[in-house]
């Protein structure tokens, strides 16, 4: 028998309500035009003006080549004032929460390789944050060092296996626009193709471009059947068993303590505690371990609020090379979101 469909949630009218009068905030990490145009139609979609629930965009320049700045300067020309690139202060990566000056706002900080964003996720992740329980709060990351891991104890990640070359050369469908056509041979017979370790830097899915395809054709496989509720596993505790140990004077933190921040909802005061010079140099070792061991407050991930991240630095090239995952998730995005194309000025 077929998987049950996931209910139809709420309207997005319905998932707005009660924060009318909450600030939000987007802070891009920009980098590459290729995965923002898919990022810029779920901005556009989750807009106060257009139905949702977010204020405004930053754009904070990390690293980006000049095709990628020119797009981003006709993306903000025709999206102002509400996308912008702000003035920003602070060395390297500090320079992405200088933008962060109004106690009241929630701010949500985004990787440019986000390639999918429920509509839900935002609301749902402003609301936990409101609530006061969790310092940082993540939204529900496919693709991601932890919860994959707990994607995979719960049942939501299906089996799939890399096919013979043969099979792919032979495939018709590989490159076309159907992203709901699998690329890889999917069986729920027998034992899946490893073990997710968590751990937040593990071989799988961490470093290996195999367990980042993996669990993208996990996910658009359930995407496709509308069982993609299998990903929801309520409220997950990164901190459930404590922050670190102390080695003498030394803090050292649990290997399992550190998360990956592709989607964070936090707010000004969420930064006190944090280390400039840190900051800087590792703003995820900072933020996921350092900041809530000193708060002595825990960090949380909402597990309806399902986002996808493309890939690891160690992942990327293997992916892009091997798979046409990308232009999948651009033409998810296009028919999902339905935003108007953007190309640079010449």
């Amino acid at each position: 028998p077929r998987e049950p469909v996931c209910p139809r949630g709420p309207g997005r009218e319905a998932m707005a309500r009660g924060l009318e009068r909450q600030r939000v905030e987007v802070i891009v990490v920009y980098g590459r035009c290729d995965r923002v145009k898919i990022l810029h139609r779920y901005l556009l979609r989750n807009l106060r003006i257009n139905g949702g629930v977010v204020d405004r965009v930053h754009f904070v320049v990390f690293a980006a080549m000049q095709e990628d700045l020119e797009y981003l300067q006709q993306l903000v020309a025709d999206h102002g004032p509400v996308y912008n690139i702000p003035q920003v202060t602070g060395r390297r990566l500090a320079k992405i929460y200088s933008v962060c000056e109004d106690p009241d706002t929630v701010y949500i900080k985004i990787d440019d390789d986000v390639v999918f964003l429920a509509d839900e996720a935002f609301p749902n992740m402003v609301r936990e944050r409101l609530r006061g329980r969790c310092g940082l709060v993540s939204a529900n990351v496919v693709n991601h060092a932890i919860l994959s891991a707990v994607h995979q104890d719960v049942g939501a990640i299906r089996n799939f296996f890399m096919p013979p070359d043969e099979w792919v050369a032979a495939e018709e469908n590989v490159g076309s626009k159907d992203w709901r056509k699998p690329r890889w041979l999917h069986s729920d017979e027998g034992l899946a193709m490893g073990v997710i370790m968590k751990q937040a830097q593990s071989q799988c899915v961490w470093a290996m471009w195999e367990c980042g395809a993996w669990m993208h054709e996990s996910f658009l496989s359930r995407l496709a059947d509308g069982t993609d509720c299998a990903y929801d596993f309520g409220w997950h505790d990164f901190h459930a068993h404590g922050h670190g140990n102390f080695l003498g004077d030394r803090f050292v933190p649990l290997p399992y303590t550190r998360w990956s921040i592709n989607v964070i909802a936090f707010k000004k005061e969420d930064l006190a505690e944090a280390r400039a010079a840190d900051l800087a140099e590792d703003d995820e070792a900072e933020l996921s371990v350092m900041v809530h061991h000193r708060m002595g407050k825990r960090a949380c991930a909402v597990g309806h609020a399902l986002a996808v991240h493309f890939s690891y630095s160690r992942q990327d090239d293997g992916i892009m090379e091997n798979t046409d995952l990308l232009a999948r998730y651009d033409a998810l995005s296009l028919e999902l979101a339905a935003a108007p194309e953007v190309t640079p000025r010449r």
